[in-house]
This record gives C-alpha cells, sequence and structure tokens, in this order.
C-alpha cells in the first residue's frame, strides 16, 4: 500500500511538472515576434483577416499560446479558470495566440484590456477532439479513463488538450503570425 502510494504521489508529481514544462516550453518556442501590434482572427492556415491596432514598433522575443475549451469536468472551480484567464489576458504584455471555439472568442477579445497588443485567435476548431493530432487517439482516451485515479476531474476532453500541445506549439510556430 505504502507503494503504491509513493508510485501514485510520484506519477501525479512528473505528471504536473510534465505539464509546467510543456507551458514553459510553449511559451519559449514562439520565440521572435515581428510588430505591427495586431489582432487576427483566422478560420484555416491561410485565410485570415487582420486588424491593425498599432501604435508602436516594439519588438517582442516570447508569444504566449493557449488553448481555451471548456471542459465538463477540472481540478479546479469554473469560477478559479475564470479568473486565471481574466489576469492573464488583462495583464500579460506579450502576444498571444488563442485557440478556441469561436463561441469564446468575443469572450476572450473583450478580456484582453490592451487592445493594442498582439493577439491572434484560431477559431477552426470547435472541441480538442477536433485537432487532427487527437482524432485518433480518441479511443485510447476512452479506454484509459476508467483507470484514472483522478477521473473525479479528469476527463477524456482533458486528454485531448494535454496531447494537442505539441500539434498547438508546432502549427503555431509555422503560423508565426507576429
Amino acid at each position: 500500500m505504502y507503494y503504491l502510494f509513493l508510485m501514485t504521489l510520484q506519477i501525479i508529481y512528473y505528471q504536473e511538472l510534465c505539464i509546467f514544462l510543456l507551458v514553459v516550453i510553449g511559451v519559449s518556442v514562439v520565440s521572435y515576434v515581428n510588430p505591427p501590434n495586431l489582432i487576427k482572427f483566422s478560420t484555416d492556415v491561410f485565410s485570415y483577416t487582420r486588424y491593425s491596432l498599432s501604435k508602436s514598433n516594439e519588438q517582442y522575443t516570447t508569444t504566449v499560446v493557449i488553448v481555451y475549451f471548456p471542459l465538463s469536468r477540472s481540478k479546479y472551480s469554473k469560477a478559479k479558470y475564470q479568473s486565471w484567464i481574466e489576469n492573464l489576458l488583462g495583464f500579460c504584455q506579450s502576444p498571444i495566440i488563442i485557440y478556441t471555439a469561436s463561441e469564446y472568442q468575443p469572450i476572450l477579445q473583450q478580456l484582453r484590456r490592451n487592445k493594442s497588443l498582439m493577439t491572434h485567435f484560431i477559431v477552426e476548431y470547435n472541441s480538442p477532439f477536433q485537432i487532427p493530432s487527437v482524432k485518433k487517439l480518441i479511443p485510447i482516451f476512452e479506454q484509459q479513463y476508467p483507470s484514472d485515479p483522478e477521473g473525479a476531474y479528469h476527463s477524456i476532453g482533458l486528454y485531448a488538450v494535454l496531447c494537442a500541445k505539441p500539434f498547438i506549439l508546432n502549427r503555431s510556430v509555422e503560423l508565426n503570425p507576429f
């Protein structure tokens, strides 16, 4: 029993460490940004409209990449996640690429307090299950979910978001919208 507890503790620790590292890597991977300041909306790789909100020719070295798809179950309350996203979008001065469903784009855009900051919305996926790298993994998620020790607040949607990170970061680098 003690060994199982230690093993579970190690798995949770390493899982959270990996998530933290993926976020740090994600923020670091999209490294050089070229102005002008823009808010962009895209529905696919080659079709997007630019809305210039430029006020200066600043150069950025970091682009933040986020995925916003509300999940059916989560570790923290919806209010907690709402507070975090409000702080991130309201105070982050770096350019941001946001992957979300089209229905959430106006809400997230409104939370971006400084409208002159560069923001690029990618609204071609309505759920994490539509992301190409995730589609083929859904049967594996369904098989894995019943044995998840944190199943009370995990969901197959969470697995989809976590597994979409490499695709999302690679796609962000390829698009290089800034």
